[in-house]
């Protein structure tokens, strides 16, 4: 996770090359018409290799997953491989659905073209490029796919880089104005395919059982208690704006333990370690506590065992709705509508202020953080508590 704010940045970088390389390319050479939804339907018999592409956080290939679903259901005997940024390869035994997880080290320029010429020795019939953004479109052309499919700008309707590379692909698309989940907006690319437009029901992650088993282990191994239910808690988020106040968490969790007898179990990564570790000091109570102990894979079987998942807007939001986990999410400058909790046994938390939505991932720009911080705990443990009213009392 620590490398995440790097890897963006390299990105960032590489785009900007790469954009003023399509802008020109743009002017010399024809570019693709560009679709509105609905687009051509590319026959089924042409499609036999698919290359999905998702390069960026965890949360944007978690969404993606019910579209990859589809995919798999519409060509079962198909291959349809996925890649993604190097950070993320730690998905993989969660989606059995997919045949390859392909990665590339943005820093080792000798492995990435190692990768392009493994990709491009699979001669994939079709690549779709799920985020619009330049360097999706390059490596999608790389990749030698006969069909490239992709959106011609970003999906707040902004211009976006993704503009001067879609004469790289043979289907851009143009969304409409309407606001609709990224579920949807990448459910919405697969119509090329002839995949409808609803969205598959969940789960869309597969914890194995070798890593169930272990789970139950680890949690066993730290006094959980088999016979009262367990409530996750991830504190954490990407940036700043996104976290509810470690205060007001231990509070949250103190008064669970107190009024309904829950263990409580908080998330976090390596680097998030030492911040939860802060939280937990706060409590009354000892929690359990992952932080730090787990992979990715572990941490989706962790969660698979809650009853009910609280979490600001996080990667490992999204992992509890992809295992159709009820899902508390406590949201503050994020577009919900866009990238909020998609199960349907999830709920969010969010106070109005004229501000928000906003992404002002800078702290210069935004100093105060209301929207987040102006969320009370009562509010949260109103909810947590109708949720658990609801849900099954889950154990070992």
């Amino acid at each position: 996770m620590k490398e995440l704010p790097q890897v963006k940045k390299r990105i960032n970088l590489l785009a900007r090359g790469l954009d003023l390389c399509g802008q020109l390319c743009s002017r010399l050479l024809p570019t693709s018409e560009a679709h509105r939804l609905p687009p051509p339907i590319i026959p089924e018999e042409q499609v036999r290799r698919i290359l999905v592409i998702q390069l960026f956080a965890l949360g944007d290939i978690l969404l993606s997953l019910p579209l990859v679903k589809s995919l798999r259901g519409r060509y079962p005997q198909g291959e349809i491989d996925l890649w993604v940024g190097k950070s993320w390869r730690g998905i993989q035994p969660l989606i059995p659905f997919v045949d390859r997880l392909i990665s590339a080290d943005s820093q080792n320029i000798a492995k990435t073209l190692s990768t392009l010429r493994s990709v491009r020795k699979r001669r994939y019939d079709v690549a779709l490029v799920l985020y619009p953004v330049v360097i999706g479109s390059w490596l999608a052309f790389l990749s030698g796919a006969r069909y490239r499919i992709g959106y011609t700008h970003d999906f707040d309707h902004r211009q976006s880089l993704a503009k001067s590379s879609s004469f790289l692909l043979t289907h851009p698309l143009e969304l409409g104005q309407s606001i609709i989940h990224d579920t949807q907006r990448y459910l919405a690319l697969g119509r090329v395919l002839g995949l409808s437009y609803l969205k598959p029901q969940p789960p869309f992650l597969f914890p194995p059982r070798g890593i169930i088993s272990s789970s139950k282990n680890f949690l066993l191994q730290m006094g959980f208690r088999a016979d009262q239910p367990l409530v996750g808690i991830n504190p954490n988020a990407s940036w700043q704006g996104k976290r509810w106040p470690g205060s007001h968490f231990a509070r949250l969790a103190d008064l669970l333990i107190d009024t309904h007898k829950v263990q409580v179990l908080f998330f976090g990564s390596c680097s998030e370690q030492a911040y939860v570790e802060k939280i937990i000091a706060f409590m009354k109570h000892d929690p359990l506590c992952a932080a730090g102990k787990t992979s990715l894979a572990e941490v989706a079987a962790l969660i698979q065992h809650c009853c009910l998942f609280i979490s600001n807007d996080s990667g490992p939001m999204h992992i509890a709705c992809a295992l159709d986990v009820p899902t508390l999410a406590i949201m503050g400058p994020t577009k919900v509508e866009m990238f909020g909790p998609w199960s349907s046994i999830s709920r969010i938390v969010q106070s109005a202020f004229p501000c928000s939505p906003c992404r002002q991932e800078n702290t210069n720009l935004c100093g105060h953080f209301s929207c987040i911080r102006s969320i009370s705990v009562d509010l949260v443990y109103k909810a947590a508590v109708e949720m658990l009213s609801l849900s099954s009392n889950k154990g070992l």
